[in-house]
C-alpha cells in the first residue's frame, strides 16, 4: 500500500512539474486591483531586522516575516529549505557550438536563500519563499493564496502582495495575480482552495524527516525558448527554475518526501527539434536524458521546462 501511494504521488508530482513547465510561458498581466505594497520586516530572536535577514553575510536559518496587507497581519515562521540542493548540485550551460560549461557552486545547506514556513495561526497553510534578491515565492494560507515580488519602483525593501481571486469565474476568465516565477498561471491552479484541500487530503503522511523520508534528485532542463525569454540571463533562468522545485517541493513534504535539486541545465539552442505534439517532444527528451544526462549526472526524474 505504501508504494502505490508513493507512486501515484511521485506521478502527481510529475505532473505538477510538467504543467509548471508548460506554463512558464505564458505571462499573465496582473490586475492592479489585486496587490498592495508592502515593505515587510524580518525578525530574528524576537529582535527587528529590518528588510534583511543576513549576518556576517549569511542567511539566517530560522527568521519570522511581518507585514500587513489587505486588513491583516501576517506572520511568517521561515526554515531553510535545507533538503533543496543536493551536494552534488550542478549548473550547466550547453552552447550553440555543443560546447558546455560547468558550475559547482558551494551551497550551504543550512544558510542559503530559499525557506519553507508556514503562516501563523494557520495549521493548513503553505509558505514557499526565495529571499535571495527580494522575497519571491507563495503564501497561502489553505484558502487564500498570495504571491509576492520586489517592488523597487516603491522604493528600497518594497514589494507587491498579489492576491489571488477567490471566485473560481474569476479565476478562470481574469489575467490573474502576477509572479517573478513567470509560471502564475500553473500556481494559480496549484494553490487554490480545491487542491490545498485534495493535498491535504490524498499526500496526508508522516512529516518528520525520517529515515522513511523520501528523496527525490531532480534535475531540470530549460529550453532555448526559456533561455531568450529571460533575455539570455542565466542567473534568472536558474533562479527561476529554483523557485518552482522550492514550491513543489513544499507541497510534497506532508508526503516525507523532498525534492532536491541535482542539476539545472540551460540550452542557448535546442539540443532536438520542440513540437507541438507533447508525446514526440517526450520521446525526444527521454532520449536526450539516457544518453546525454544520466551518464554524467545521476538523476530519479529530469523535467524540461519549455
Amino acid at each position: 500500500m505504501e508504494k502505490n501511494v508513493f507512486f501515484i504521488s511521485f506521478v502527481g508530482f510529475l505532473h505538477l512539474i510538467s504543467v509548471l513547465g508548460d506554463n512558464l510561458i505564458h505571462q499573465n498581466v496582473p490586475d492592479k486591483r489585486h496587490f498592495q505594497v508592502i515593505k515587510p520586516v524580518f525578525y530574528h530572536n524576537r529582535q527587528a531586522r529590518g528588510t534583511t535577514h543576513i549576518r556576517n553575510g549569511t542567511h539566517l536559518q530560522d527568521v519570522t516575516l511581518y507585514f500587513k496587507a489587505f486588513n491583516r497581519d501576517f506572520f511568517i515562521d521561515l526554515s531553510v529549505n535545507k533538503y533543496l540542493f543536493s551536494k552534488n548540485f550542478i549548473e550547466k550551460k550547453i552552447r550553440r557550438n555543443n560546447g558546455f560549461s560547468i558550475h559547482k557552486p558551494k551551497i550551504e545547506q543550512s544558510s542559503h536563500c530559499f525557506y519553507h514556513g508556514s503562516l501563523r495561526g494557520f495549521q493548513h497553510s503553505i509558505v514557499a519563499l526565495s529571499t535571495c534578491d527580494g522575497i519571491r515565492g507563495l503564501i497561502s494560507d489553505g484558502r487564500v493564496s498570495y504571491h509576492i515580488d520586489p517592488s523597487p519602483e516603491h522604493g528600497p525593501g518594497h514589494h507587491k502582495l498579489y492576491i489571488e481571486p477567490d471566485d473560481p469565474v474569476q479565476r478562470r476568465d481574469e489575467k490573474l495575480v502576477h509572479s517573478s516565477l513567470h509560471a502564475n498561471a500553473t500556481l494559480n491552479y496549484l494553490h487554490t482552495r480545491d487542491f490545498l484541500h485534495r493535498v491535504r487530503r490524498e499526500l496526508r503522511g508522516p512529516y518528520d524527516g525520517n529515515s522513511n523520508a523520501r528523496f527525490i534528485e531532480m534535475y531540470i532542463v530549460n529550453d532555448q525558448r526559456m533561455y531568450e525569454r529571460y533575455m539570455r540571463q542565466d542567473r534568472q533562468v536558474i533562479q527561476r527554475s529554483k523557485d518552482i522545485v522550492n514550491i513543489v517541493s513544499k507541497l510534497y513534504n506532508p508526503l516525507n518526501i523532498y525534492i532536491a535539486l541535482v542539476g539545472i541545465e540551460i540550452w542557448e539552442q535546442d539540443k532536438f527539434q520542440i513540437q507541438p505534439q507533447a508525446n514526440d517532444t517526450l520521446e525526444r527528451f527521454l532520449n536526450y536524458r539516457k544518453y546525454s544526462i544520466n551518464p554524467k549526472h545521476e538523476n530519479d526524474n529530469a523535467q524540461l521546462i519549455t
